[in-house]
């Protein structure tokens, strides 16, 4: 068998990155700051594509390899997403880099407080070091995948020409 490790996975109705996209929606592009952002590589898949991918799995012959790291793209910058996005909603989408300064004092809070009431947390420590990795691209980029800009387009709710979903 085969185990596929995703990057980012985008969509309509993405409940994980639904506040990033709104955020975008009105002209900001809040993420993890610090001294690498600018090398700072992301990589994101569409939900219709990864579906692809892992049915190409289970039904053709099993991946050489047991883990299949797989993306859209090579990466993208942090710049680049925000370009995309201002082409996208015809309008400025500004990078707001958060400070890990903020970041880890916010998530200790978070955990603190959520282990006082006995509930459990996306937002961790272990999350905001996540963050701050400087590169989350996969090492193989998936063949007939959606150019980018199609997919954070269709994460947006809009439509696209040629759209296979």
């Amino acid at each position: 068998g085969v185990m596929v490790r995703p990057p980012a996975i985008i969509g309509r109705g993405d409940d994980a990155r639904a506040q990033r996209l709104d955020a975008m929606k009105r002209g900001w592009l809040p993420g993890p700051g610090g001294a690498a952002r600018k090398e700072t590589r992301l990589s994101f898949m569409y939900v219709d594509d990864i579906a692809r991918f892992i049915l190409r799995q289970v039904d053709g012959p099993y991946a050489k390899q047991p883990l299949e790291p797989v993306s859209e793209t090579d990466g993208i910058s942090w710049q680049m997403l925000a370009t995309t996005a201002s082409a996208i909603l015809s309008k400025p989408v500004r990078q707001l880099p958060v400070s890990p300064v903020i970041l880890f004092p916010a998530a200790f809070l978070t955990e603190a407080v959520c282990a006082l009431f006995g509930k459990s947390t996306f937002f961790n420590t272990g999350k905001v070091r996540e963050m701050l990795h400087s590169d989350w691209t996969g090492s193989n980029v998936m063949d007939g995948a959606r150019p980018f800009k199609d997919s954070l387009a269709l994460a947006f709710g809009q439509d696209i020409a040629n759209d296979e979903a």
